[in-house]
C-alpha cells in the first residue's frame, strides 16, 4: 500500500469476492459494439462514408491470480517469471491513423 492506509474495496468480476482495490488484478478490454461477422451489414447500411463503429471500454477486475487464470485472461507463468513484478510492455501503434479516423482522447 506504500503508506496509503485504508483503501476502498471492490468486487471480483468472477466470484464477487471483496478485495482491496490496489491488490486486484485489473485489465481493460476494448471491443467493438457489433460482432465482427455483422460489421459489413452496418457499413453497407451507413449513410456516412468512412463511419467507424464505436467501441466498448470495459475494466475487468479479479480478486486473485486464480480467478484471472480461470477466465483465461492471463497466462500461467513459469516459477522464475513469477518473480518479475514489472508491468507488461504496452503495445502502441506508431504512424499515421487510417483516413477518416478521429484522434483518441
Amino acid at each position: 500500500k506504500h503508506g496509503r492506509g485504508h483503501v476502498r474495496f471492490i468486487r471480483c468480476d468472477n466470484c464477487a469476492k471483496t478485495v482491496p482495490k490496489d491488490k486486484a488484478i485489473k485489465r481493460y478490454k476494448v471491443q467493438n459494439i457489433v460482432a465482427p461477422e455483422n460489421i459489413s451489414y452496418f457499413t453497407e447500411a451507413s449513410v456516412l462514408d468512412g463511419y467507424h463503429l464505436p467501441k466498448i471500454y470495459i475494466k475487468e477486475r479479479w480478486c486473485i491470480i486464480g480467478c484471472a487464470i480461470h477466465k483465461k485472461k492471463i497466462g500461467i507463468r513459469s516459477r522464475k517469471d513469477r518473480k518479475n513484478r514489472a508491468p507488461p510492455e504496452s503495445v502502441r501503434r506508431r504512424g499515421p491513423r487510417p483516413e477518416g479516423q478521429a484522434p483518441r482522447p
